[in-house]
């Protein structure tokens, strides 16, 4: 939390894949970064 109106949030997520994924097409892991930034008045 920034102060009582702001905050920032920072994350990472991973996805695994699975056998279905895997048997119906070209699959991989896949990784992503992300950021949210909220205001409330």
């Amino acid at each position: 939390m920034i102060d009582p109106h702001q905050a920032l949030l920072l994350g990472y997520s991973h996805f695994f894949d699975n056998e279905f994924i895997t048997n119906t097409g070209p699959s991989e892991d896949a990784d992503f970064f992300y950021v949210q930034y909220t205001y409330t008045f």
